[in-house]
């Protein structure tokens, strides 16, 4: 039993003397610190305020003008619908003036549909030859198109 228990604590000796002898630290490589590349940004292009001031008067001279004629046209419909109306209340029987009163207002209705789809298409056109304007203008850093696009009564 002793010589069994020698053997052992022998062996054991023995693989530990091992093992150490593998625990050594290996000699470290020396490596090359990899230095990003920094490249310098390409000069800005020269900047053209008036290019874009005219893009901008013209803009919006353009919806001014597509306000101005939604307005008039708007007034227009509005004296029509009062004539009508007073003309209605004169008829004699309230199924006349039921009839006239109905088709006075349809008609309103109809003419300022038709004036806000007109006006919404006339500033849609003003805001998109603005946007082809800038572009023209090699405007990249003015981003002039954000805020105040669907500013207006009814929509427009």
């Amino acid at each position: 039993m002793k010589k069994i228990i020698f053997s052992f604590a022998l062996l054991s000796f023995m693989f530990l003397g091992v093992s150490f002898a593998f625990a050594q630290e290996q000699p470290a490589t020396t490596t090359t610190p990899i230095t990003p590349v920094i490249t310098a940004k390409p000069a800005p292009k020269p900047f053209d305020p008036v290019c874009i001031q005219n893009a901008i008067e013209k803009r919006d001279t353009a919806v001014i003008a597509a306000f101005d004629k939604f307005s008039s046209v708007i007034k227009s419909a509005l004296g029509v619908r009062k004539d009508a109306l007073k003309a209605a209340w004169a008829k004699p029987t309230a199924k006349e003036r039921r009839a006239a009163v109905l088709a006075a207002w349809n008609a309103y209705k109809k003419s300022t549909r038709e004036a806000v789809a007109a006006a919404k298409k006339e500033r849609k056109a003003a805001w998109d030859q603005f946007r082809k304007d800038r572009i023209a203008c090699k405007d990249k850093e003015v981003n002039a198109t954000s805020g105040g696009e669907h500013i207006g009564f009814d929509g427009f």
